[in-house]
């Protein structure tokens, strides 16, 4: 049995073969593990290559993965896109469109630029009442233009008047 004060080399002074068979016949216990061997210059050099090697490959696949990241997203989105237009039988797109709330139905009617109605559904409470607040500042406007009327009016008579009253 060898203990930690015997030699850093043992059966040195046989062939590799022999070598090998004097350590399995003499080892207390046999398992596969791994180990450290030292570098010399050459293989230090080999290995800073490899590295930077290595790195550079590393940048590249990051890169590439970004890019089919990217490419993912988009082919998710346009998987899910197609997925709903076939589920509906429409087509989905983007633009303007012009939103009518009718209080009385307490419907809101969409349309396209086109004036084609796209799409109807129920007002919210806080549509209905927007429409509410807007109806009453249209007629209070109407009520205070009508006031301005008159008021322009009856000056108009009360200068009428007094011409009259002149001549």
């Amino acid at each position: 049995m060898l203990n930690q004060t015997d030699k850093q080399a043992i059966y040195q002074d046989c062939n590799p073969s022999e070598r090998k068979e004097k350590l399995k016949n003499t080892a207390d216990k046999i398992y596969h593990k791994e180990y450290p061997i030292e570098m010399d210059e050459v293989m230090v050099a080999a290995k800073e290559k490899a590295l930077s090697s290595v790195a550079n490959e590393m940048l590249d696949a990051e890169e590439a993965k970004k890019i089919a990241t990217d490419n993912l997203k988009s082919l998710r989105t346009e998987f899910e896109n197609i997925s709903r237009d076939l589920k509906y039988k429409k087509i989905f797109q983007m633009g303007d469109v012009f939103e009518f709330v009718d209080a009385e139905a307490k419907l809101v009617r969409i349309y396209c630029k086109e004036g084609i109605l796209r799409e109807t559904r129920a007002a919210t409470n806080s549509e209905l009442q927007n429409i509410k607040l807007k109806f009453d500042d249209a007629k209070e406007a109407k009520n205070q233009q009508s006031k301005n009327i008159l008021g322009i009016v009856t000056i108009q008579n009360a200068i009428q008047n007094k011409i009259d009253a002149e001549v």
